[in-house]
């Protein structure tokens, strides 16, 4: 259940992250940040999760990504985190658990969540790389960057097939097995097209 106070403050967080993303297009736009949050939530819920730390965390977790230097992102989300998270009313020790959350989540930090928030969001991050959003996100990355075809296959292989045995929950889990047994099937149908056979 999300008070009433939770319920402005998300708001206004809701708003904070669409205008310092409103220039940030492809895959860590404000749709992206969108997503996580409802598979956050989704999952925060069957889990039991503190949704004042979760949801919070999720809708500031890639706003860095207005940043220049995009290489640091995560960092530039922490600074914002912290400077704004005070001035909507959360308490210390809550920023500092959605500070934990977000420092926590990326798949590259080498830092293993170590709440159930940090798992949950972790884990909501990781399924919007994979199934059909999965497919496209990896396609709109290779055009941003400048990459082929051959290059986006490679990156399923390198990364996102790996990502369903990364889940924590056991919901994210169910939801990654189905959506990478897409990607694999998609996979299939790739390589017997770019060999004309139907």
């Amino acid at each position: 259940m999300i008070s009433s106070p939770l319920s402005e403050q998300l708001r206004q967080l809701r708003q904070f992250v669409h205008r310092h993303l409103r220039d940030v297009h492809g895959c860590h736009g404000f749709d992206h940040v969108e997503r996580v949050c409802q598979l956050a939530e989704w999952l925060g819920k069957r889990m039991n999760a503190r949704l004042d730390v979760l949801l919070p965390a999720a809708w500031l977790h890639d706003v860095g990504h207005a940043a220049t230097d995009n290489a640091s992102h995560h960092e530039a989300s922490l600074r914002t985190a912290r400077e704004l998270l005070p001035t909507l009313g959360f308490a210390p020790e809550t920023v500092q658990a959605i500070l934990t959350c977000i420092a926590e989540h990326r798949f590259s930090s080498g830092r293993a969540p170590s709440t159930l928030e940090s798992q949950i969001l972790s884990d909501a991050d990781k399924l919007d790389a994979l199934g059909a959003i999965g497919i496209a996100r990896a396609f709109a990355f290779c055009g941003e960057h400048g990459r082929d075809l051959a290059d986006g296959v490679q990156h399923f292989h390198d990364k996102l097939l790996r990502l369903e045995r990364m889940m924590h929950t056991p919901p994210a889990q169910r939801l990654a097995r189905r959506r990478t047994q897409f990607m694999r099937l998609f996979l299939e149908r790739f390589a017997r097209e770019a060999v004309a056979e139907e």
